[in-house]
């Protein structure tokens, strides 16, 4: 089960503890797996926030910022543009994604 953890993706690690069991080709009850896996010191947790941008990110930003700028220099140009870093697609309410992780 550590494996299928340490070969996975943020989105993976979202699996369920039966989930797991199943990746793992276990049939035991998943509060089995849940509490083998406490006892590897995994857990789940709320998905961490993206933290701030490097500072190599933020120079590349504000130059393009400054050839877009001189390329659409009034504000009728950006009447139609929107901006996000956000963006959710699902017919449910969005919640918080829990992953498993290893404590440390």
């Amino acid at each position: 089960m550590e494996k299928i953890l340490e070969n996975t993706d943020i989105q993976d690690r979202a699996m369920s503890w039966q989930a797991l069991g199943y990746e793992a080709g276990l049939d035991i009850h998943w509060t089995t797996i849940r509490d083998t896996m406490h006892a590897l010191n995994y857990h789940k947790c709320i998905a961490c926030r993206k933290g701030w941008i490097s500072k190599s990110l933020a120079k590349e930003r504000m130059e393009y910022t400054k050839r877009m700028l001189e390329q659409y220099p009034t504000k009728e140009y950006w009447r139609r543009v929107r901006f996000s870093d956000k963006v959710y697609f699902n017919h449910s309410p969005q919640r918080r994604l829990l992953i498993i992780r290893k404590k440390g």
